[in-house]
C-alpha cells in the first residue's frame, strides 16, 4: 500500500564521484537535437563538458552540431568569445548514431517530443545502457516527472531539468525533484546548471512547475480576452508590454515558443489539475494549431520591409541582405523561426516587431524578431 509521506526504497547517498559535475571528464548525453537539445548542447560544450548528441532522425545530430558550430563561429567573429574557445566547444560536441553511444554518460538529458509515453520509453531503454549512477533528466515543461520516473527501475536518479528557449539567452533552469528523486541528483543538476552559466531554481513536481504554472495567468487569460473580443492580438501585446512592463506580449511569446509546444502544455496542466476551470485551454489556440500545415522549404518567402520603423532599425543595426536570413524548422507558427543576423540591436526593440513569411502564397506572422545568438 502506498502511503502519504512515502519514502524512497533506495538508500540515501552522496553524489557519486563519477557524477561530480565540476569534473573535466564529465560526459553529458542529450537525446533530441531540436531547438532545446541544440541550446543545451551549446552551453554545455562552452562550459567544457563533453557532449554526445543523439536524435532519431538520421543526420539530425550532425546537422545540429553544424548549426551550433556556425553560431559559435558567429560569436567569435563578433568578438563575443575567443576563436579558440569556439573551436574547442565545437570539438566537444559529438553526434551519436545510436542510444548505445550514451554508455559512458554521467548525465543524460532528454529533450524529445512532449509526450509522456515517449519519454518513459526512452528512459526505460537508457537504463539498460548507462551506468547505475547516471542521472536521467527530463526537459519536460509540464509533464509529471514522477510519472516519467515510475517507468524506471531506479526512479531515484530521475529528475526534471526544464530549460527555456532560446537556451543560451534564457539563463534560468528549473530543477524538479520528483517524489522519489534522491537528494544528490538535484544537487548535481543544480551544480551543473551553475557550471553552464545558468541560474538553477529548485521546484517540486507539480503541474507546470513554477514558470508554466504562473504562465497560465498570462497566456491562457490573454487567449480568453481575445476569444471574447475584448481586444485584438497586437493591442493585448502592446498593453502588457507598455503598461505592465513585460518584455514580450503573450501572443509574441506564443509565436516564439510555437503553438505546437504551448497548446499541449496548456492541455497537460489543465488535465493534471483535474479540469480546474481557471486553467482551461483556449479553443482559439487549438483551432489555429490544427490549421497549421508544414510547407516544403522552397515555398517559403521572407518578406523584408524596405521602409518603415523596422527597416530603419535593421539598417541601423547593420543588417546586410535578405540572403542572410535563416529559416529554421522546429519553432514558431507555422513551425518556423526566422532569425535575423543583427549586431548591436536591443532585443527589446526587435521584440516589438514580427516578420512576415509567405508560405505557399499565404502570409504568416513569425516573431518576435530576435538577433541570432
Amino acid at each position: 500500500m502506498v502511503q502519504s509521506g512515502y519514502t524512497s526504497p533506495f538508500p540515501k547517498k552522496r553524489m557519486p564521484m563519477q557524477t561530480a559535475t565540476d569534473s573535466p571528464a564529465l560526459t553529458l548525453g542529450i537525446a533530441g537535437a531540436g531547438a532545446m537539445g541544440r541550446g543545451i548542447a551549446q552551453i554545455a560544450a562552452q562550459a567544457g563538458v563533453r557532449v554526445l548528441l543523439f536524435d532519431l532522425a538520421p543526420g539530425a545530430a550532425a546537422k545540429a552540431r553544424d548549426a551550433i558550430a556556425a553560431t559559435l563561429s558567429g560569436l567569435a567573429a563578433k568578438g563575443k568569445i575567443a576563436p579558440a574557445d569556439s573551436d574547442a566547444a565545437t570539438a566537444r560536441i559529438e553526434p551519436a548514431t545510436t542510444l548505445e553511444a550514451f554508455a559512458p554518460c554521467h548525465v543524460v538529458i532528454e529533450a524529445i517530443v512532449e509526450k509522456l509515453e515517449a519519454k518513459r520509453q526512452l528512459f526505460t531503454a537508457l537504463e539498460s545502457i548507462v551506468g547505475e549512477d547516471c542521472i536521467l533528466a527530463s526537459n519536460t515543461s509540464s509533464l509529471s516527472v514522477t510519472e516519467i520516473a515510475a517507468a524506471c527501475r531506479r526512479p531515484g536518479r530521475v529528475a526534471g531539468y526544464h530549460f527555456f528557449n532560446p537556451v543560451p539567452l534564457m539563463k534560468v533552469v528549473e530543477v524538479i525533484d520528483a517524489l522519489l528523486t534522491e537528494p544528490w541528483v538535484g544537487e548535481a543538476l543544480t551544480a551543473l546548471a551553475r557550471r553552464m552559466g545558468h541560474t538553477p531554481v529548485r521546484a517540486r513536481d507539480t503541474p507546470g512547475f513554477i514558470v508554466n504554472h504562473a504562465g497560465r495567468g498570462y497566456g491562457t487569460e490573454a487567449l480568453r480576452l481575445r476569444g471574447e473580443n475584448v481586444a485584438g492580438f497586437d493591442e493585448i501585446d502592446r498593453i502588457l508590454r507598455e503598461a505592465a512592463g513585460f518584455r514580450m506580449g503573450p501572443f509574441e511569446l506564443l509565436d516564439l515558443t510555437g503553438l505546437d509546444v504551448s497548446h499541449p502544455v496548456m492541455e497537460s496542466i489543465y488535465h493534471q489539475y483535474y479540469q480546474e476551470p481557471r486553467y482551461r485551454p483556449s479553443a482559439l489556440a487549438a483551432q489555429r494549431l490544427a490549421a497549421v500545415l508544414l510547407p516544403p522549404d522552397d515555398s517559403i518567402q521572407i518578406l523584408v520591409p524596405e521602409q518603415g520603423e523596422l527597416a530603419e532599425l535593421l539598417q541601423s543595426s547593420r543588417h546586410q541582405t535578405a540572403n542572410q536570413l535563416e529559416v529554421a524548422e522546429g519553432i514558431g507558427v507555422p513551425d518556423l523561426a526566422v532569425f535575423i543576423e543583427v549586431e548591436d540591436a536591443d532585443v527589446g526593440q526587435l521584440g516589438r516587431f514580427r516578420l512576415f513569411v509567405q508560405v505557399s502564397g499565404n502570409p504568416f506572422q513569425v516573431g518576435p524578431l530576435l538577433p541570432k545568438a
